[in-house]
């Protein structure tokens, strides 16, 4: 199934790219804010609240492209989480059905749920009850 899914999904490309845009962003967004407030501190304090406010603005868009590059990053951890865990289930339940197979003495005990049809199931138990019980 994982391999089936790598397979389905194409490749992104351009992370790293989006990566140094979001970071040219916040540095020219805070130099834009730093300007803006030594601006502020240098005119009539009647001219100083409209530049504080675009220098509040610069400040939040900055804020705003470091957020966005974090939660890209987050998202990827919990992706590559994911993939780990479908893969350990992959190899548990592999490792399952071939010790099913064999029929070796040394299962391995395996969490989750049992794959298999309902019906297949249903026969397999009633094939192993006593007669009486049928």
């Amino acid at each position: 199934m994982v391999e089936r899914a790598n397979i389905a999904l194409p490749t992104v490309e351009g992370l790293e790219q989006l990566d140094r845009e979001m970071d040219e962003y916040a540095k020219k967004a805070m130099e834009t804010f730093e300007d803006l407030v030594d601006l502020g501190k240098n005119v009539e304090d009647r001219h100083a609240a409209p530049i504080s406010d675009s220098a509040s603005k610069m400040i939040s868009a900055a804020l705003q492209a470091k957020q966005a590059k974090m939660d890209k990053k987050m998202k990827m951890i919990e992706l590559q989480m994911r993939q780990a865990r479908l893969e350990k289930d992959s190899e548990k339940i592999d490792a399952y059905v071939a010790g099913k197979k064999h029929e070796l003495g040394d299962e391995e005990e395996v969490e989750g749920r049992i794959v298999g049809d309902r019906t297949a199931m249903l026969a397999e138990i009633m094939k192993n009850l006593p007669e009486k019980d049928k």
